[in-house]
This record gives structure tokens, sequence and C-alpha cells, in this order.
């Protein structure tokens, strides 16, 4: 399911970027850094648990620390989402966290232009 919300928000989202390797990693974790996106938009994806940064960081409004470790620059930091999923996540809920991300950063980057 990972690999297919990753493919999926690739497809619906252009300008992601993911944090890590994508062969050494958690089967149930997915970092993006969304490009042009900031830190508003975790809070603008209704009704998806989702994280800005890293779970380290959780409650900073600094970059996290393993995001600069794995290369991401403090300006793209903003723009990073986490996911976890669980045992419990649909092919369902992932169709619909790539329709409420990809909602909110079209709205975000149509603000900004």
């Amino acid at each position: 399911l990972r690999d297919d919300l990753l493919a999926r928000l690739r497809e619906a989202v252009p300008g992601i970027t993911v944090n890590g390797s994508l062969e050494h990693r958690l089967p149930n974790n997915l970092s993006i850094t969304i490009d042009g996106a900031d830190e508003t938009l975790a809070s603008r994806i209704e009704g998806v648990a989702v994280s800005a940064g890293s779970a380290c960081a959780t409650g900073s409004i600094r970059p996290s620390h393993v995001l600069r470790a794995l290369g991401v620059d403090a300006r793209a930091a903003h723009g990073t989402l986490r996911f976890g999923l669980t045992r419990f996540t649909t092919a369902h809920d992932i169709a619909v966290a790539v329709d409420r991300v990809s909602a909110a950063v079209r709205a975000l980057r149509a603000e900004r232009r």
C-alpha cells in the first residue's frame, strides 16, 4: 500500500521527492517533500492522518534534524509530509489520501500564483 500511495501521489501531484532510500525503508512509512509546499500543507489535508516533518520533530516548527541528515534543505523541509500506514489501512484509504493531498496542494499552489 505504501508503494501504491507513492505511485498515485506522483501521478496526481507534480514535484514530489521521496525522503530517504526507496529500497531500505520501513514498509509502513512514506516521507515526501512537495515542491512549492509550505508548513501549512499538513493542516489543509482534512480527514487524513499525516504529519509534517519527521516523528522525532513533532510539535516543532523548525525543520527536523532527520530530514536535514537525509539531505532535505531547510526551506524544502517545510513542504514535507509523513504518512504512517497500519495493518488497518485500506486501498480506499489510499485513494482518499491521494485525493485530499492533491486538492490541498493545488489550492496552496493556486494561492501562491
